[in-house]
């Protein structure tokens, strides 16, 4: 990549202002901890049916979808009939029950009754995940906590690098070389044109219901004007990095995952710049 930064604007402002405020949201630490309980959860034979249970039953029916053995059903989840599962409720193991349902009789017979008991959440339980370095429950929120406190970092370097590619972008002064943009621009209609060809379609005859909800555009035109501003966008935001990273970029292939490695690179320097 031969584009060059001529003159490079001033970015420390976007640095200074920067604000990390990451605070965990108290329902994600409920979920994982929640996850690890579920996950120890224990089916206990009981003897009377209680919604949330897992129940097998014997079914028969003239109606074939009420005739069946061994049936599998949680009771209150109205997947497999919602009648049929109310019935069920306060029915005892090996009752024999009649009920009439969309007008055909069913007998049932309840065959096992399980019920789901969740274990209390203790160091021994968190041990069992064979985690490295997390023995505790302790542990276990703390590597909670810092792994969606790095998520969090991630996202916000990434949004801070972006408006830093932007207001360079917009105000600094470059020798861009047009062919490293067309390389890039061409590319990305060819990829259009193989994906659209794979779906029985031609991207330049494409209507914009077929566009909509692909690209996101009214027509072939404004994804062509968006693609190349935004291959513009990509070659400058490269000749940024090398700049700021006093990087040769003279023998790199113009190509989007070359760019996209040096913008890899420059997050690690504003990462690096606002000692996080």
């Amino acid at each position: 990549m031969k584009s060059k930064v001529v003159k490079l604007a001033n970015y420390s402002d976007l640095i200074k202002s920067y604000q990390f405020d990451f605070i965990l949201d108290e329902k994600v630490l409920d979920e994982a901890l929640y996850s690890i309980v579920i996950k120890n959860r224990i089916l206990e034979k009981v003897l009377h049916v209680s919604k949330g249970d897992l129940v097998t039953v014997n079914l028969e029916s003239e109606l074939k979808k009420f005739n069946k053995n061994s049936l599998k059903i949680v009771v209150g989840s109205n997947f497999f009939s919602e009648e049929l599962e109310n019935n069920l409720v306060d029915m005892s193991l090996n009752e024999v029950k009649n009920v009439k349902i969309d007008n055909f009789d069913v007998k049932i017979t309840v065959l096992e009754i399980l019920r789901t008991s969740l274990p209390k959440l203790t160091d021994e339980l968190i041990k069992k995940e064979n985690i490295a370095g997390v023995e505790t429950v302790a542990d276990y929120k703390k590597m909670i906590y810092e792994d969606n406190k790095e998520n969090y970092l991630e996202q916000e370097i990434f949004k801070l690098s972006n408006n830093i590619f932007k207001k360079l972008s917009a105000e600094s002064e470059f020798n861009i070389i047009e062919e490293e943009v067309l390389d890039l621009y061409n590319t990305a209609i060819d990829r259009f044109r193989n994906i659209a060809k794979e779906e029985g379609l031609v991207f330049e005859e494409m209507t914009k219901e077929e566009l909509l909800p692909r690209l996101a555009a009214s027509s072939v035109e404004e994804v062509k004007i968006r693609e190349k501003e935004y291959c513009l966008f990509l070659v400058k935001s490269a000749a940024i990095c090398s700049e700021i990273l006093k990087k040769d970029i003279s023998q790199i292939e113009t190509t989007r995952d070359n760019i996209f490695l040096l913008h890899r690179e420059f997050f690690s320097f504003i990462r690096k710049e606002l000692a996080l």
